[in-house]
């Protein structure tokens, strides 16, 4: 397989995404199996838009947070291993990584 396919239509957490993909690509010091490349994409999609989140406010009143982000990004996001961009469709939103290039890009409409 060439690519890794994140998948994630919510486009209000597209930054936070692929800061998390850039950071795996990385410092991963092995290949990862799919399984892995998902749980450290949701561990960092948590971790950069919590950091992008930094302010007073938000300390003061952590209840303004509402929604537990962990389990919608986990029922939000997926990860799928494709050899070629077409397999992913027409209706593919979110990141790929390009397992040859090293390069990760968006891919949608």
């Amino acid at each position: 397989m060439n690519y890794v396919a994140f998948r994630f239509t919510d486009n209000d957490y597209h930054g936070p995404l692929k800061e998390a993909i850039e950071y795996i690509v990385e410092n991963r010091t092995d290949e990862l199996t799919l399984d892995s490349w998902r749980e450290f994409a949701l561990r960092g999609l948590v971790a950069f838009d919590s950091l992008r989140r930094i302010d007073n406010f938000t300390l003061e009143h952590p209840s303004s947070y509402k929604f537990n982000a962990r389990k919608y990004f986990e029922e939000t996001l997926v990860v799928s291993e494709v050899k070629n961009l077409q397999e992913l469709g027409d209706s593919f939103e979110g990141y790929v990584f390009d397992k040859n290039t090293f390069l990760v890009f968006y891919q949608g409409y």
